[in-house]
């Protein structure tokens, strides 16, 4: 018995349903990716917070921030590392792999344009109430609900740190969250609360569907949208809708 080829119309009309299904499957196939890096970024982040709690537990209920000096970036990051390369005491490692420090969506890579491993780019960044150096604990922190936690030392060798017994209500009170400096194109070690000037222009950054993966120091995480991130005792000012440094206030 003869074989019956198709014609080419019958081919043309195959591949035209193809195309078809394939362009209402790829939507579906891009927000279940979103979701899952999303659900991935939370993970990331509960291991990150329960470092920072074990942390704070063999150190006098101290949460190390980082040390923004002159000379060279100690951020909170390698510090949880206990990384080699900086003089560390005999204290343990917090965190067994600088891969949770990492929001699954950055496409900046840990370390990336870094000189001497610091762990400043690529990771999650902690709350930073300000870059004037203060010392004392900073008298601009509302303390009606968290009684003035942040502190920051000043001079070449300043500390970042947050003491968890000072803060009233630990579940309200930010930490970390995902971050951006836009000249990295990526994550950056900190973020500021208020609007940035250009020359500190880190902020926070909507990268999961327009909402911000954020962790508190109870030790949960949410993921909230840019109305919920601009109120609060520790709100945001400074929100990227994207990585490529979109403001909010221009994307809307």
């Amino acid at each position: 018995m003869r074989k019956r080829k198709f014609t080419l119309i019958e081919l043309l009309v195959v591949i035209a349903i193809i195309t078809i299904l394939a362009a209402m499957l790829l939507p579906a196939l891009n927000n279940a990716r979103s979701r899952a890096r999303a659900t991935g970024c939370q993970n990331n982040q509960r291991q990150v917070l329960s470092a920072f709690l074990q942390y704070s537990s063999d150190y006098n209920d101290w949460i190390a921030g980082g040390r923004p000096g002159a000379a060279y970036t100690v951020s909170y990051a390698a510090i949880l590392l206990n990384d080699a390369n900086y003089n560390r005491d005999a204290s343990p490692a917090y965190l067994s792999t600088d891969k949770v420090l990492h929001c699954p969506s950055d496409t900046l890579k840990i370390n990336g344009g870094d000189v001497n491993r610091e762990f400043k780019r690529g990771v999650y960044g902690v709350w930073s109430n300000t870059l004037a150096a203060v010392s004392a604990y900073d008298p601009t922190v509302p303390r009606g609900l968290m009684g003035g936690y942040f502190y920051r030392t000043g001079g070449s060798n300043e500390f970042i740190g947050y003491r968890v017994t000072r803060m009233k209500v630990p579940s309200g009170t930010l930490l970390l969250a995902d971050s951006l400096h836009p000249s990295w194109g990526g994550g950056a070690w900190y973020f500021l609360k208020n609007v940035a000037s250009a020359a500190s222009p880190v902020g926070a950054v909507l990268r999961h569907n327009r909402s911000c993966t954020t962790g508190y120091a109870d030790g949960h995480v949410e993921s909230r949208n840019h109305a919920e991130l601009r109120s609060g005792t520790t709100a945001i000012q400074k929100l990227y809708l994207d990585d490529a440094a979109t403001s909010w206030a221009e994307a809307i």
